[in-house]
């Protein structure tokens, strides 16, 4: 890079102690995938979303672990390569922040399947979005093939305008950060009415997923959009919150696989004691007529009952 060029932001790292992060989220999440088909987490309401969710990111860590295999020859290539890493990526963030919608509903209707209703619109959502948006990089100057390092990078002018950035990662995730806290504003409004404390530990995935988009993608994206206005930044920082951004696929292993998911089934499996399932179960309620809670918050001539049967406290206000 010249005094006048371009800033090149690696895509592809060559070097593996600076693929450590995307690293560990391939293992953590092939382990996740591998344990979830092993326990049959398939079958559970909300085990399908968590299922993609790590899918996608564990397709994303393929693509950006590539490099070690085949080494990108041209820009050709690296637009390929990127518009698949950057379809599954923007897929996994679209469906994380669908967790914050599933979260507002269960809320709102009182209901653990709610998500079960809203599925096919959630594919179709992610295959337009994620995949339009993702496919349509290859179209564009995105990526960039750079002789220098020898891999694929993304040029950045200073004083210039990201008009690509802007368009394929700053909007989509923004507006997936943005959507993500509308929806707790709505469903904090609901519980707010009715005095209600949110028992995290059982709504737990609900509440995380939107939360590890906005921790890892927010710094980086600042990064890239004050380097194109000219806001030089150090070297040391960028690279730390890019690795931050890789880690997504980790956070979202772990979240799952620690907190509500693989470990307390591994548990279950070896000490053969406790529930059967999950958190996140559709077992029906025999107190209830139909087996569900359907009636809105809104509705209910119970309230306090009908927010316990979904993780939900009403012994005081945190609000």
């Amino acid at each position: 890079m010249t005094a006048s060029g371009p800033i090149e932001i690696t895509f592809w790292h060559v070097s593996p102690s600076q693929s450590i992060p995307i690293i560990l989220s391939l293992v953590s999440t092939f382990l996740v995938l591998a344990l979830a088909l092993y326990f049959k987490m398939l079958q559970e309401p909300f085990g399908k979303m968590v299922f993609i969710v790590n899918f996608m990111d564990f397709v994303f860590a393929c693509c950006k672990l590539s490099v070690f295999f085949y080494s990108p020859p041209n820009t050709d290539y690296c637009k390929i390569l990127q518009a698949l890493s950057q379809t599954s990526l923007l897929s996994s963030i679209i469906w994380s922040m669908f967790f914050s919608h599933v979260f507002f509903l269960v809320v709102k209707y009182q209901r653990k399947d709610v998500c079960m209703a809203s599925f096919k619109c959630y594919t179709g959502i992610s295959i337009v979005f994620g995949g339009g948006l993702g496919i349509s990089t290859a179209f564009t100057d995105f990526v960039n093939y750079s002789p220098d390092q020898g891999t694929c990078v993304h040029q950045i002018w200073p004083g210039k305008i990201d008009i690509t950035f802007i368009v394929f990662a700053v909007l989509p995730i923004g507006l997936c950060c943005i959507t993500g806290i509308i929806f707790y504003v709505l469903a904090a409004l609901v519980l707010k009415k009715y005095d209600a404390v949110l028992q995290t530990n059982r709504l737990f995935l609900l509440l995380i997923y939107p939360a590890i988009i906005f921790v890892c993608w927010v710094p980086p994206l600042t990064i890239n959009v004050l380097e194109s206005f000219g806001i030089s930044q150090s070297q040391d920082l960028g690279v730390k919150v890019r690795h931050l951004a890789m880690l997504q696929g980790f956070f979202n292993a772990l979240a799952y696989g620690t907190k509500m998911g693989i470990i307390p089934k591994c548990k279950e499996r070896c000490s053969k004691k406790g529930k059967k399932g999950i958190v996140f179960t559709c077992e029906k309620n025999e107190e209830s007529d139909g087996g569900y809670l359907s009636e809105p918050l809104t509705r209910s001539t119970n309230p306090r009952f009908s927010l316990q049967s979904v993780g939900i406290s009403t012994d005081k206000s945190v609000f």
